[in-house]
């Protein structure tokens, strides 16, 4: 017998309409009220996950969607996320011809981003409504690692526990790139001694998406997804990485 598990793609249904489908991640993080995506344009409450059947029900939704995503509801791998932050220092994409219109549009992000990316560090930004944006370009499931870290190691410097995307996390408005560094040597000092020490908020419905979970205690079922759900090396990476203010 050979037993194997990979990570499923969750279909979202509205009726018996397939919309698309979301990467686990985005239905596991614990939330408070209504579960909200955006997928297909719009934005969809999600009602009820069947987590064995790797399906989710949604109905229309007229309230924002979740905006921490910026409407990239698949986590980036760290890989990916990098090489995004490359190409917008000026890194030429290679084995692909750019047609006329993609140079332009690639210029156009290089000079909307150009604040936002650094060769040799992360990049604290703190945007016109007063928020604070900590640009990582690490990736989703190492900035799920680095928002964990914060709230446990600071929390008043976190906007909100799923305060982040692919590349970016949320910071409350007060944060400094400061008390940040403080924050983050914590942090580093942490992940070099215990590595798996910071761990995603897993929403505990969300463990019937482990294959035998119901044959594992408690604990293991949650550390599992957990592990799943982050990538502690490269929230190390990203930890030893100075932080440039820009205002």
């Amino acid at each position: 017998m050979a037993v194997f598990t990979a990570d499923p793609q969750i279909v979202i249904l509205h009726g018996r309409e397939e919309v698309g489908s979301v990467d686990p991640m985005l239905l596991q993080r614990r939330v408070e009220g209504p579960r909200l995506i955006t997928l297909g344009g719009r934005s969809w409450q999600v009602n009820y996950v069947d987590w064995k059947r790797h399906r989710a029900y949604v109905e229309p939704s007229d309230r924002a969607a979740d905006s921490k995503w910026s409407s990239m509801p698949q986590p980036e791998s760290y890989a990916l996320s990098d090489a995004t932050r490359r190409v917008l220092l000026g890194a030429e994409p290679t084995g692909v011809t750019l047609s006329k219109r993609a140079i332009v549009k690639l210029e156009e992000l290089r000079g909307e981003y150009i604040n936002r990316v650094a060769a040799d560090s992360t990049v604290l930004v703190r945007e016109a409504n007063g928020r604070l944006r900590w640009w990582t370009w690490a990736g989703a499931r190492a900035n799920a690692v680095l928002a964990a870290a914060l709230l446990e190691i600071s929390p008043k410097l976190l906007d909100e526990p799923r305060a982040y995307n692919n590349w970016q996390i949320g910071l409350r408005g007060d944060a400094t790139a400061g008390t940040m560094g403080r924050a983050l040597r914590d942090i580093r000092d942490t992940l070099h001694s215990a590595p798996t020490r910071f761990r995603p908020s897993i929403d505990a419905r969300a463990l019937k998406s482990l294959k035998f979970s119901e044959l594992l205690p408690l604990d293991l079922a949650v550390s599992a997804t957990a592990e799943r759900a982050g990538e502690p090396e490269r929230a190390t990476d990203i930890s030893e990485r100075p932080i440039q203010a820009v205002h």
